[in-house]
């Protein structure tokens, strides 16, 4: 499989929750990351190397999710984010509601 998994979250409670996530990285390589729900693909983040500095990408969704349903992010293949104390690269995810 070509993906590097960034991390995975568990829905505690069936609900609608609000997801959002920032990629960081360098401006010599793409940045590009992938959030699925299981196999199904949901969003995804990419931005092509650029000027001096860095680059940044965000996307974000309201998902009703079942408990127990599996989010995870995957990293494609020969790209990159990065991060350091200043948390460059984040994911938020919270319950808006239960049902």
């Amino acid at each position: 499989f070509p993906y590097t998994t960034l991390f995975r979250s568990t829905a505690p409670v069936n609900g609608v929750y609000y997801v959002r996530f920032t990629a960081n990285g360098p401006n010599d390589g793409a940045i590009s990351a992938v959030l699925y729900k299981g196999y199904e693909q949901l969003l995804i983040v990419h931005e092509q190397p650029s000027g001096e500095g860095s680059d940044t990408a965000s996307n974000g969704a309201t998902l009703q999710l079942v408990k127990g349903e599996q989010l995870h992010m995957k990293l494609w293949h020969n790209t990159q984010i990065w991060d350091n104390s200043n948390r460059h690269s984040t994911f938020t995810a919270f319950l808006l509601y239960a049902m």
